[in-house]
């Protein structure tokens, strides 16, 4: 294992699962420390998957924006509305609070500290609406933020999603069957 310059090759794309894999999809393993080392140095290595503990890894929770691909626009709660049921739509970057989502180590995508984005009613349709609501810990606020830019929902198995490729300003977002198209594909920046 070494630290290269970003190349967005396979070699350098990675999946977090909730059990604390960290997993390079293009060879199928996991990160590891090397012999099952503790100690501070220890070198790691890639190896296939155990499940050991050498390979069970802790994240901190990341604040970021979450900007849509296709739009260059942030997942923005209007007027920096705190009201549970207030749907969240694309919008012009501009770094305020209501644009920062922290991805927590429960798979929650959180703004303010408080709010969960998470898919209304707990629907799984295809074109259910997105909100922002008191954190609950349900499937319905759970989130994988995947290394290929997906947003999946835990609860529905479904992606992140700007309506109709809609990249204006008031976008609404929804919940959508993943295909992996650009208006699914989102950055953490």
């Amino acid at each position: 294992m070494q630290i290269g310059d970003c190349d967005n090759s396979a070699a350098q794309k990675w999946t977090v699962g909730s059990d604390g894999r960290v997993v390079n999809p293009a060879s199928g393993k996991c990160l590891d420390t090397t012999a099952e080392a503790t100690t501070p140095g220890t070198l790691l290595e890639l190896w296939t998957c155990t499940g050991g503990a050498n390979q069970s890894w802790l994240r901190g929770a990341v604040a970021a924006p979450l900007t849509g691909q296709e739009s260059g626009r942030c997942v923005d709660v209007p007027r920096a509305d705190r009201t549970n049921g207030t749907a969240p739509a694309l919008w012009d970057c501009n770094g305020g609070t209501n644009q920062t989502w922290t991805s927590t180590t429960t798979n929650q995508l959180t703004v303010y500290d408080s709010k969960c984005l998470e898919v209304t009613g707990g629907a799984t349709a295809d074109g259910s609406p997105v909100e922002i609501w008191d954190c609950d810990g349900g499937a319905d606020q759970q989130w994988r933020v995947r290394a290929d830019g997906s947003v999946v929902n835990v609860g529905s198995g479904k992606c992140l999603d700007a309506v109709g490729h809609g990249t204006a300003n008031s976008t609404a977002l929804d919940i959508w069957t993943c295909t992996g198209a650009a208006n699914q594909n989102w950055r953490r920046s």
